[in-house]
């Protein structure tokens, strides 16, 4: 049976427990869905920016599944070494690769990538089919960043 119609609509549900999608069994039910804002510092292997560098994130949370984005312009001035973003909200679990796209603060005339570990996302580069590098950085008072991802957490 169904619960309203299309001219009859309940307007929101509160659930003390989970909603089971699509069966009873326990890998149905949906118990958890959260959306927030996060900061990713920029951080260097070497040395870190000398100022605090931070962008804006917000994540989407639909049970172990979290997608985020992060876009902004950071002034790495100070900064030395590899480059890397700390501050993800959750602790992935596995291999996760971050998507990135960047102006100004990075050589990388190969494929840039995150690889996350732990809540820290490294900035390497693709040199071959089967070699990578760390991304050092390269100052720049207005480089602008995109990183967008989603990974798997036990949270």
């Amino acid at each position: 049976n169904d619960l309203g119609a299309s001219s009859y609509r309940y307007k929101d549900i509160y659930l003390g427990g989970g909603a089971f999608l699509g069966g009873t069994a326990t890998a149905n039910k949906l118990d958890d869905y959260e959306e927030g804002t996060f900061n990713l510092t920029m951080a260097g292997g070497n040395g870190n920016p000398s100022s605090t560098q931070t962008l804006g994130s917000e994540y989407v949370k639909i049970g172990k599944l979290v997608y985020f984005r992060s876009f902004g312009t950071l002034n790495n001035s100070g900064a030395s070494g590899t480059i890397a973003f700390t501050g993800l909200p959750f602790t992935p679990t596995g291999v996760t690769i971050a998507s990135i796209e960047c102006n100004s603060q990075g050589t990388f005339s190969l494929s840039p990538y995150g690889y996350v570990s732990g809540t820290v996302i490294y900035i390497n580069q693709m040199r071959s089919n089967n070699t990578y590098i760390a991304i050092n950085h390269n100052v720049a008072s207005s480089g602008e960043w995109s990183i967008t991802g989603h990974f798997a957490t036990n949270s």
